[in-house]
């Protein structure tokens, strides 16, 4: 069975994930970051970081190096062609593989954001660029020249302004902003003049961390922090739209937004969406489907010469986006949220799952249906010991099977396990006090409603609401 391994690796954290020819994620890790031109000397091993990412996913699945058969290392500081020798000299030995590929990050948000190599993706995180592949395969950027002389529209450029208009409000030399008084509730300041002795210490993460208050401010209806966020907008819209005329693309294609600073993209989009507009009537923006590492995973794929088809992608989309799935169908069909995730039982879910599972969550699984009573008293660490596993495999499992977590899916198990509380009301004695028997009757009504709501056909309430 074909296995691939993808990383997606940044200024600031580092992400793998471990796939079959299906679509199961088997496992997956996170470290630290991993982008050799952005860390100071020492700050990054990059072979280090690799090694622990992929050691990790390895017995996280129960499988050996050997099985892998392609691993795609999508990473900053390797060039749009694919080349960078300090990151092949680092990785070309880990895994006894001949399919070893470098990828840019970049591309990966691409491909993760729409599940195939053609489009625009705009990133904005801590730094931001525009990176765009036409039809024929075909590279461009923009942007992304680092926060010294670029980034614009990036979360850092964004804070780095913020705190620049908080300072002239506090000279008087700028309009008034009630960034002044969130930058010191941020900092700990008991004056925004503490700052001049503490700026200049911290480093490009630190301010670019200053950006949620920004927003907070624009929510605020703060004039300066929503035209910071507007100019930051267009100016990301310049940087896709530089790479849609390069490219010359005109048939319909995606402009997928991605990175963390997009929480922001009530402001940001009005911006982008001039300039996007201007360059192409056929752009479609969106949010992306998938994160970068899942982008590197479909690349190793394609490399074997599996096209992900529509199988493949909502087994993935099980484990990345299962919330999301689940909220998108509910608003198309109109069923309850709760009666999708419980309709079938937590036990024939686990059933009919177990074929596809990794060793790891097939160990989990099968301790939950021998063992239902003792995991309603297990925490999640506790579940993990008794099955040899982490609890990344048991947080996993839980959202293979729909649930938002480990909590979710114990409060199932004991809806199905314990009989509800019947209905006790003819059974209230003239000697119980007022309490308890208001305790009794209330239980009734409650179970009363619970019944007659597992009893309702949601289509035909539909109906009868629409006559």
């Amino acid at each position: 069975m074909p296995l691939v391994i993808g990383i997606d690796g940044g200024g600031t954290k580092t992400k793998c994930m471990l796939g079959d020819e299906f679509g199961n994620t088997l496992a997956c890790a996170e470290a630290g970051p991993s982008n050799h031109l952005a860390s100071a000397p020492g700050n990054c091993d990059l072979k280090t970081v690799m090694q622990d990412v992929i050691r990790e996913v390895l017995c996280d699945a129960g499988v050996q190096s050997t099985q892998i058969n392609v691993v795609v290392y999508a990473l900053a500081g390797v060039g749009l062609n694919r080349k960078s020798p300090i990151v092949w000299n680092a990785v070309n030995d880990l895994l006894p593989t001949d399919n070893i590929l470098l990828e840019t990050d970049s591309v990966a948000a691409l491909v993760g954001g729409t599940t195939r190599e053609f489009g625009v993706a705009l990133i904005s995180g801590t730094g931001s660029i525009a990176v765009g592949i036409d039809e024929r395969g075909n590279r461009y950027r923009s942007a992304g020249w680092g926060h010294i002389i670029g980034d614009e529209g990036s979360g850092y450029d964004i804070a780095r302004q913020a705190l620049t208009a908080a300072a002239r409000a506090f000279d008087g030399r700028g309009p008034h902003t009630i960034l002044k008084e969130l930058a010191c509730k941020y900092f700990g300041l008991t004056s925004l003049d503490e700052l001049r002795g503490i700026v200049g210490s911290m480093g490009k993460s630190q301010i670019a961390a200053f950006m949620p208050c920004v927003v907070e401010a624009a929510d605020r209806d703060d004039a300066v922090s929503r035209e910071i966020l507007y100019n930051s907008g267009k100016e990301l819209g310049l940087a896709a739209a530089a790479v849609i005329k390069q490219l010359k693309l005109s048939s319909p294609f995606p402009v997928v937004l991605c990175g963390g600073a997009f929480a922001a993209k009530k402001y940001l989009y009005p911006g982008i969406e001039e300039y996007v507009r201007a360059a192409s009537a056929h752009a479609v923006i969106q949010d992306p489907l998938f994160p970068p590492v899942v982008g590197a995973y479909l690349q190793g794929m394609r490399h074997l010469g599996i096209e992900p088809d529509h199988k493949i992608i909502d087994r993935l989309a099980k484990v990345w986006k299962n919330e999301r799935r689940i909220k998108d169908l509910n608003d198309k069909t109109n069923v309850d949220l709760n009666n999708l995730l419980n309709s079938s039982g937590l036990y024939s879910r686990l059933r009919a799952e177990l074929p596809h599972l990794n060793p790891a969550e097939r160990a989990v699984a099968d301790y939950i249906l021998a063992n239902p009573e003792k995991v309603l008293y297990c925490s999640i660490s506790e579940l993990s010991a008794n099955t040899g596993t982490s609890d990344a495999t048991v947080i996993r499992l839980c959202r293979l099977l729909g649930y938002s977590g480990y909590q979710e899916l114990k409060i199932t198990l004991a809806r199905e396990k314990i009989p509800p509380i019947r209905n006790i009301h003819e059974n209230i004695s003239p000697d119980d006090d007022i309490t308890t028997a208001v305790g009794k009757a209330f239980r009734a009504n409650i179970q009363a409603i619970s019944d007659t709501l597992s009893v309702l056909n949601m289509s035909d309430l539909e109906k009868a609401a629409d006559i």
